[in-house]
């Protein structure tokens, strides 16, 4: 039986990463390939994105462009106002 699974982000998608956002880089990566990972302890299903130069992120990890770009500009609007 062939199951359905809806994921943010598809293959050939650009996707931006979190934790480069967060510190005030947008850093863009093409999802090559979708994996599901299945925890039977706690009956929950996650997604494990492989992109372009075979990196993997947890979906948890890659946030839209818009997103990206929020973040990014909150980090660096922290740091000009920080400024003495």
């Amino acid at each position: 039986m062939t199951q359905t699974y809806f994921v943010d982000f598809g293959v050939g998608d650009v996707a931006c990463t979190k934790p480069s956002a967060v510190k005030g880089i947008i850093e863009k990566i093409v999802v090559k390939e979708i994996k599901v990972a299945e925890s039977t302890t706690i009956n929950q299903i996650s997604y494990i994105y492989k992109d372009n130069l075979n990196q993997l992120w947890n979906s948890d990890e890659l946030i839209t462009y818009a997103a990206a770009k929020l973040l990014a500009q909150n980090y660096l609007n922290a740091r000009i106002s920080a400024l003495p």
